[in-house]
Parts: structure tokens; sequence; C-alpha cells
């Protein structure tokens, strides 16, 4: 399992250890992470690359996927999940909420998470029209840069479920949200058939990148699982298998 060599005054070194083996003798029979809908390249890609990294251990691997940052964290504080998959601005608004229950395992490279958002509304309508936005509070970075764009008191904010924001756009239910930028580059549009819109990019004095960085959090309770995720999830890794899948070089994994 492991091998060990001593160094006289030195101490005691470790020279090798069998992980695998480790792993069976911890007494974790299944590991869970939970991460949002692998509804772009991009969310494919990501998983697939944590499918890999945890592939390496050869032991029980499950991959969730929910839909808003919010659902995922409390999903891994009722022990559902041992980690969830965020972009950084959520994980930064989740750990202000709960700071002793929420930590940042590993931060992985900028876009890693998403491109971007833009900015969805009725066809022509002025911005200066718009009354009703949609907001999703389960999704804290979509909620945050929300309240940040439309902040004015004439501005009445729609609770919704993230997924249903074009959709509502097109109804006139709300006249604007934001959405990821990924989405629409995959002619998520097109495929709601709603042709009577606008996108809009988001002003450029706004600094994105928190929100397009993913990072693994973690329960700090639940002992040793970050050192595991340090350890089996390579960054540089990631963006390799990320590109591989976005580019067509190698299936996704879901």
């Amino acid at each position: 399992m492991v091998e060990l060599r001593k160094r006289g005054v030195l101490g005691t070194f470790l020279y090798g250890k069998n992980l695998t083996r480790l792993w069976q003798l911890s007494g974790w029979t299944n590991l869970t992470g939970a991460g949002a809908l692998p509804s772009t390249k991009r969310q494919e890609a990501l998983s697939s690359a944590i499918y890999v990294a945890f592939g390496n251990i050869q032991t029980s691997f499950n991959f969730a996927y929910l839909q808003g940052a919010y659902r995922r964290v409390q999903g891994m504080l009722a022990d559902k999940y041992d980690f969830v998959v965020t972009s950084k601005g959520a994980a930064e608004y989740l750990i202000q909420e709960m700071p002793s229950k929420v930590r940042i395992a590993l931060e992985l490279e900028p876009y890693s998470f998403l491109s971007g958002y833009c900015i969805i509304k009725q066809k022509g309508f002025p911005n200066r029209m718009i009354r009703r936005v949609g907001i999703d509070p389960n999704s804290p970075d979509q909620a945050h840069l929300t309240r940040r764009l439309f902040s004015s008191p004439s501005i009445e904010l729609v609770e919704m479920y993230y997924a249903r924001m074009p959709t509502a756009v097109a109804s006139g239910d709300i006249d604007a949200c934001i959405f990821n930028q990924d989405a629409i580059d995959r002619g998520v549009l097109e495929y709601y058939s709603l042709d009577s819109l606008d996108i809009e990019d988001i002003p450029v004095n706004l600094d994105l990148s928190d929100l397009t960085r993913a990072v693994i959090l973690i329960n700090p309770k639940n002992y040793m699982i970050d050192k595991l995720v340090v350890k089996l999830i390579n960054p540089n890794q990631v963006a390799e298998i990320q590109r591989e899948v976005m580019n067509g070089k190698r299936l996704p994994i879901l």
C-alpha cells in the first residue's frame, strides 16, 4: 500500500503509495460530485475532465447535474454530494453566507465554467423601457450580475427558474434577463424557436473573470475531501481535456 524508507536522523520518507488500495481501506466506497446541467459544450467538457480525474482511483464515482449553485451546495450540506462545481463568483457569495460550511478546495482556469453572460430582451425593445427582469436566486452569479445591471428602482426583479427565462422574455412575461453566452452560442434560442429576441453584450466595464472560472467547493467537515480533490484534479489537465472535447477531438463523458 505504501513504501517507507528510513533515512536515519532525517526521519522516514514516503517513496510510494497505492492510492486505489488506500481508497478501498478508507471506508469510502462511493464518491459523488455535482455540477451544472451539461447544456453547453463547455459544461460537457468540464464534466468530462472531472470524470477522467476521478477515474484514476478506480472506485465508484458518480456525478450529478443540478441547475443552480445554491441547490448544489444545499445537496452537499445534506451529504448527498462530496463536492460541487460552481463559478468562483457564486462560490464567494455562498462562502459569505455560510463561511463555516463551504470552502474552495481548488480553482480552475479562467473560462473553465463559462465564456461569459449576455442580455436577452425582446427584439427592438428599448433599454429605457425595461421594467421586469428575470432573476434566479438559486444561481448566485446570475442573480448578482442581474442586480448590478438592473439596479434602477423602477425595475422589478421577477424570480423564476433560470432555464425558463428566454421563453419568458419571448412571451412578454419579463422584458429581459441575463443568460449564459455559451448557451446562446450553442443555439438555445433556435431550440426554443425564439427568433424574436435581441442579444446584447454585457457592458465592457464589468469584470466578469470570477464568473467564468470554475471552482471545486467542499464541506470542511468532510474529512480529507479537500486533499483528495487537490490530489486528483489537475487544473492543467482539466483545461487540456476541455479543449479536446470542445474541439471535437474527444467524446464527452456524461
